[in-house]
């Protein structure tokens, strides 16, 4: 490591890939993602003895900010190589690989820490926050934190909306805590929200869809944001969806699938078909 921080490590290829893909996911730097990775696992040096001859391993810089620079050199330098057991390139592998073999909505609580942190906080003093996302300021009353499928979300009451809303916590701009208490509008509907987790918000709302046999198929298959079956009868099949969740899963079927309830769904399924078609009827030039 020179003065100014930079670290040069050659790392291999499934770890590159893991920073990569998730430079692209949170739409962070994967310097950021460096530093937040050194923040949470600098005093957990296993020894792990990472391989680094594949045809694809590369040598990376990266630059510990000002905060992580003191407290390595300070701090880290003196545990780590006191008897020269372990050289810098071997101490930094061995933080990546711990991170890499993480699943994503772990990896998320490490790289957003201190939306978790504030957001916990909130929940736990029951006290409201501002909450800027998307290009929007919310006052919001945070009531819990859950894990779906790959990601972190914050479900609570939104006074911009009066309404439930469900925001994914890598997606929240800034965070801040009010010192006035949330209100709870309705304790058992958020209990029922809370046991039956959804970032859709699914529960009672309903979708109505005709499949073809392999559309079936598809079905048992696609599970990721895969809606609840309700009723079925031959190929007509009832879901717990709401229209947010049918429009992210029901267009991977493409013709395998006829929507048939509500009629504002099959309405913008209807769109979205059109308008594809009216694509591909146009000659293509290259």
């Amino acid at each position: 490591m020179n003065e100014s921080g930079k670290i040069n490590i050659k790392l291999p290829f499934f770890i590159l890939e893991k920073l990569e893909n998730d430079a692209i996911t949170f739409n962070i730097t994967k310097n950021k993602i460096f530093n937040e990775i050194y923040r949470s696992f600098k005093n957990k040096y296993k020894g792990y003895k990472i391989e680094i001859n594949g045809k694809y391993d590369k040598k990376k810089s990266f630059t510990l900010n000002k905060a992580n620079h003191r407290d390595y050199i300070d701090i880290i330098m003196g545990k780590i190589y006191v008897n020269n057991d372990i050289n810098e390139a071997e101490y930094f592998r061995d933080l990546f690989y711990q991170y890499s073999i993480l699943p994503i909505f772990e990896r998320e609580k490490i790289l957003f820490k201190n939306n978790f942190e504030k957001l916990e906080k909130a929940i736990n003093e029951k006290r409201k926050i501002k909450l800027y996302s998307k290009n929007r300021v919310r006052e919001f009353n945070p009531y819990f934190i859950k894990q779906s499928e790959e990601f972190n979300y914050i479900f609570g009451y939104c006074e911009l909306r009066n309404d439930y809303r469900i925001f994914r916590v890598s997606n929240i701009k800034e965070i801040d805590i009010y010192n006035e208490k949330i209100i709870e509008y309705n304790k058992e509907q958020i209990e029922k929200y809370k046991e039956n987790f959804d970032p859709f918000l699914s529960s009672e709302k309903r979708v109505k869809v005709k499949f073809t046999e392999y559309g079936i198929e598809k079905y048992n298959k696609i599970v990721s944001n895969r809606p609840k079956i309700i009723k079925k009868e031959n190929n007509i099949y009832l879901f717990e969806c709401s229209e947010k969740k049918a429009q992210v899963y029901f267009p991977q079927f493409f013709t395998d699938v006829e929507i048939l309830e509500p009629k504002s769904l099959r309405k913008w399924y209807k769109e979205k078909l059109e308008k594809a078609l009216k694509t591909y009827t146009k000659d293509y030039t290259s």
